[in-house]
């Protein structure tokens, strides 16, 4: 039985993540935004396929990634620990699973590290900042100020995660 989507078709990955996204936009426009339903859903219909053809796209890319590295010699526990091992943790004794948890660690570092996301992601946490700022400035009410903010924090981390793989990709190879 899988456990996770990574191991599944792109097809799949772009219909679940589709219509969670599509739902999840649709109640947060009607929530939130206060729109009707008939905008919320029509809203959620076109932005649902289009956020699920864009993760099957990337998660296509993350399976040639992932693939590249070649995992074949651990065990699916192995590699589970592993893939915590790159993330954080303190660094594994055995030196296969070390050597697993560094290689999904660049592997990660190759997938956000483009030149390109980093600017993308400084130019919309200036632009999503700056609407903060004006949201409090206008008086708007909370929930939009609360959304501008946690754009902020979520384009901020963008820039900062090359970072932390870097370091924990050190870490991993000292130790």
């Amino acid at each position: 039985m899988r456990t996770s989507l990574r191991d599944a078709p792109a097809w799949q990955v772009a219909i679940v993540s589709g219509i969670l996204f599509g739902v999840l936009f649709g109640l947060g426009l009607r929530i939130l935004g206060r729109e009707t339903w008939t905008a919320a859903l029509v809203a959620a219909a076109f932005t649902g396929p289009a956020f699920g053809s864009c993760m099957a796209a990337i998660h296509r890319r993350e399976r040639r990634l992932f693939k590249e590295a070649d995992f074949t010699n651990l065990t699916k526990e192995q590699l589970r620990a592993a893939q915590k091992a790159a993330w954080r943790g303190p660094v594994p004794s055995d030196p296969m699973i070390r050597t697993a948890a560094t290689q999904l660690a660049r592997v990660q570092l190759l997938r956000v590290g483009s030149r390109w996301l980093q600017v993308m992601a400084a130019l919309l946490l200036v632009v999503d900042l700056l609407s903060t700022v004006l949201s409090i400035i206008d008086g708007d009410s909370w929930r939009q100020t609360l959304g501008s903010a946690c754009g902020a924090v979520l384009f901020g981390s963008f820039l900062v995660y090359p970072r932390t793989l870097r370091r924990r990709i050190s870490v991993l190879s000292a130790g």
